[in-house]
C-alpha cells in the first residue's frame, strides 16, 4: 500500500531539488494535515513509490590536485639576461626535466623568436598556435618558461604535458601565485580533462599549453580534441598553444583554410593590458599576418649557438659534467679554444639536439643515436640522399664528419 509523508520544508535534505525530482507524481490518496496538528501551509506532501527504484550511479569526474606549499611567482626576464632560470618550485610537476633541479636555458635568438611569436599570436590575439621543431631543440622548455612569465593578474595558466613513456599527463594550474599539480592517466584523460577545462575562469583569460601532442596516440588525440573544443567555445578567454614535432602536426595544419584575425584583440576590447612578456626581440624579422591558426618552427641548434652558450661561464658550469674531462686554462682565449674542442667532438653525435649536447654524456648520446638509426626505416637511402629532404620531420646529426638527416620517428 502506498503511504504518505508529511513534513516541514526545513526538515528536507541538503539538496531538496534532488529529493523532489524522484517524487513528482501526484497521488490520489490524501491525508489532512490537520489530523496531525500541522498547518497545511507549512506542509509538503511526498509520495513513496510502490517499488524501490534501482540505485543510479553517476560517474562524477574527480581530479586530485596537490597545492604547492611554496608560492610560485611570475618569472621575470630582463632584456640583457643571457640565461633563463626556472627554480625547482616552477619545474616540479611539469614533466620537464628533473623535478628537484633548476632548469637553465640559454637565451639564443630562436628562443626569443618563439617567445615573441607566442606573445603575438596567442596573447595579443586569439590564434591557435602550433610550436613545432625537431626533438631536443628546446621548444617545450621555451614554452614552459614563457608560460611562467605571464602576468597572473590577467592570466591563468594550464600546462599539460603528455608523457608517452609514463602513459600519463602532467597537469599544472597557475592562478595568481598558487600552483596546483595533478597527474591524469591515459585512460581517463578525456573525462578528467573535460572536468578541468570546465572549471576555468569566466573573469580572467586562461591559456592552455598542450605539450607533447602525438596524433598517433589515442590519448594524445583525445586531449587535443578536448583542448580544441574548449578553445572554440570562447576564443577570447580560452587561448591554446600546442607544442609538438612537425611530424605530429602532419595534415592538421592547413594554412589555406584559415582566415585573418585582429593582431591585438585586447585593444579592440578596451583592455588596459598591453604587454605580458618582459622580453623584446634581439633582431627584427618580417612578421606575417595573424590567422586563426599559426605555426612557428623552432630551428635546431647550430654550432655557433653551442659556442655562444658554452662560452657563457654561468651556463657552462651547469653542463660541464656532460663533457669529457679537460684541462682548464687560466688564459681566456685558450679556455675558449678548449671548450670549442669539446663541442666539435660531441657535435658528431649530438647534431642539432641541445638535449643530446647538454643533458646527457657523449656515451649516452651515442647510444641514443644508434637507437634512432635502428628505428628509422630505410636509413641508407636517406643517408645517401636518394629520397627525402631536410624537412621538419628530420633531425640533423653528424656522422664521421658528414651531415646526415635522421627521421624523427620518436622522441630522442
Amino acid at each position: 500500500m502506498q503511504s504518505l509523508l508529511i513534513c516541514k520544508m526545513s526538515s528536507l535534505p541538503k539538496f531538496p531539488e534532488l529529493s523532489l525530482r524522484m517524487l513528482s507524481r501526484p497521488t490520489s490518496l490524501c491525508l489532512r494535515a490537520s489530523l496531525v496538528g500541522i498547518d497545511e501551509k507549512e506542509t509538503l506532501t511526498v509520495v513513496v513509490p510502490k517499488q524501490r527504484r534501482a540505485d543510479i550511479t553517476i560517474d562524477i569526474p574527480r581530479v586530485d590536485w596537490n597545492i604547492a606549499f611554496e608560492p610560485c611567482p611570475r618569472l621575470l626576464v630582463k632584456d640583457e639576461d643571457r640565461l633563463i632560470e626556472l627554480p625547482p618550485s616552477c619545474v616540479g610537476g611539469t614533466g620537464i626535466g628533473p623535478p628537484d633541479q633548476s632548469l637553465i636555458l640559454y637565451r639564443r635568438l630562436p628562443l626569443v623568436k618563439q617567445w615573441n611569436e607566442m606573445n603575438r599570436c596567442s596573447i595579443q590575439t586569439y590564434a591557435r598556435l602550433w610550436v613545432v621543431g625537431s626533438p631536443g631543440t628546446g621548444k617545450s622548455c621555451a614554452a614552459l618558461a614563457f608560460a611562467w612569465s605571464l602576468d597572473r593578474l590577467h592570466w591563468d595558466v594550464i600546462w599539460l604535458h603528455y608523457s608517452r613513456d609514463d602513459k600519463h599527463f602532467n597537469c599544472v594550474w597557475l592562478q595568481d601565485n598558487t600552483k596546483a599539480v595533478c597527474v591524469v592517466g591515459e585512460d581517463s584523460i578525456e573525462r578528467d580533462l573535460a572536468a578541468i577545462l570546465k572549471l576555468t575562469s569566466q573573469a580572467k583569460k586562461t591559456i592552455v599549453f598542450l605539450d607533447g601532442y602525438v596524433k598517433s596516440s589515442a590519448a594524445g588525440e583525445a586531449a587535443h580534441l578536448k583542448c580544441l573544443r574548449w578553445h572554440q567555445q570562447d576564443k577570447i578567454k580560452h587561448r591554446l598553444v600546442s607544442v609538438c614535432s612537425m611530424v605530429a602536426v602532419g595534415k592538421e595544419y592547413r594554412p589555406e583554410l584559415y582566415y585573418r584575425i585582429p593582431t591585438n584583440v585586447d585593444e579592440e576590447l578596451g583592455d588596459s593590458e598591453r604587454e605580458d612578456v618582459e622580453m623584446s626581440a634581439e633582431e627584427l624579422h618580417n612578421l606575417e599576418e595573424v590567422h586563426t591558426q599559426m605555426l612557428f618552427e623552432l630551428t635546431s641548434w647550430c654550432f655557433d649557438d653551442y659556442k655562444k652558450a658554452v662560452l657563457n661561464d654561468d651556463f657552462f658550469r651547469n653542463v660541464v659534467a656532460m663533457f669529457p674531462p679537460y684541462s682548464t686554462q687560466s688564459d681566456p682565449e685558450k679556455e675558449a679554444m678548449e671548450r670549442t674542442k669539446l663541442l666539435q667532438e660531441k657535435c658528431f653525435v649530438a647534431g642539432g639536439s641541445a638535449r643530446l649536447m647538454f643533458e646527457v654524456t657523449t656515451a649516452e648520446a651515442s647510444k641514443a643515436l644508434d637507437e634512432a638509426i635502428v628505428e628509422a626505416p630505410n636509413i641508407e637511402t636517406y643517408l645517401q640522399g636518394f629520397v627525402g629532404d631536410s624537412s621538419s620531420g628530420m633531425s640533423t646529426v653528424y656522422l664521421h664528419g658528414m651531415t646526415a638527416l635522421i627521421m624523427s620517428t620518436f622522441d630522442w
